[in-house]
């Protein structure tokens, strides 16, 4: 990989990549603003029961991890494929296991990978400094998480009719 945790791209970025950029951040400061909003409202009606404040949580943390994800992308673009490629190598070493596909599986494990990284980077973590074995723990944590292979909310990525690679 070359970028560094700082390094960043020599020139501009092109117009198409400032209006890329701008449209995913507002559109997720219009989610986190949605949510906060419904937070404010169920919190004024008593809203105190655990599984709504779980889901409502949930969503911000993933509309975190999306901000965090989104920000870093025009610094490191080869992140993206230096995951792909680190899972896919992962991928013939460790044991298939789980309900969802291995296409699906490997897609899961490279956003969690490229998020340790980009993690790591906030503090100061170069991607080359994580153990060689990190993409072959990130790929059979998602083959092996029960939440990830048995939760209803990922019912419609089971047999998607997606050829395993």
């Amino acid at each position: 990989m070359t970028s560094g945790v700082r390094d960043v791209p020599a020139g501009d970025l092109t117009v198409e990549q400032v209006r890329l950029i701008v449209q995913r951040l507002t559109a997720i400061h219009g989610q986190l603003g949605e949510l906060v909003e419904m937070m404010h409202r169920f919190a004024a009606a008593d809203g105190r029961d655990w599984q709504t404040w779980d889901r409502l949580l949930d969503h911000i943390g993933r509309a975190g991890t999306k901000l965090m994800q989104y920000s870093g992308d025009p610094a490191h673009p080869d992140w993206h494929p230096a995951a792909e490629k680190a899972i896919a190598e992962a991928a013939s070493t460790t044991i298939k296991d789980g309900v969802l596909s291995e296409v699906t599986h490997r897609k899961l494990a490279e956003a969690l990978l490229l998020t340790v990284w980009r993690s790591g980077g906030y503090f100061l973590v170069n991607p080359d400094d994580w153990p060689d074995l990190l993409p072959a723990v990130v790929l059979g944590a998602v083959r092996t998480a029960p939440l990830i292979n048995q939760d209803d909310l990922l019912d419609h990525l089971r047999d998607a009719g997606n050829a395993d690679t």
